[in-house]
């Protein structure tokens, strides 16, 4: 039993040029929206895990290295798989760790 073209690629690969170009641009924008969440995410998560961390454990190492352990075992599984994601992770915990000991301060000088 011969199997047609069609059902060797699957029911969603298009069949002329026009439709493949399309297509290939639809997958190529799923891959930019999903730099952009990367991107964006990394901006903000490691600042605010870094925040939490500190708050919760009075202390600015252990908060910066427990986000730091966190974002190692991103990238090792692979969530963190483009230099500029790591990149930005990198300066999102470094802000993060300039401003919970600019938080730790006031709240010492506050008790």
């Amino acid at each position: 039993m011969a199997v047609s073209n069609m059902e060797a690629v699957g029911p969603d690969f298009p069949t002329n040029l026009c439709t493949m170009l399309f297509y290939l641009r639809a997958q190529e924008v799923k891959g930019e929206r999903r730099m952009v969440i990367k991107i964006i995410s990394g901006m903000i998560l490691p600042f605010l895990l870094v925040l939490f961390f500190t708050r919760v454990t009075y202390s600015v190492a252990v908060g910066t290295l427990l986000t730091i352990v966190l974002l190692i075992l991103s990238i090792y599984k692979g969530y963190a798989d483009y230099p500029v994601v790591i990149a930005v992770d990198i300066t999102s915990v470094v802000i993060g760790v300039i401003y919970a000991r600019k938080m730790m301060d006031h709240l010492r000088r506050k008790a």
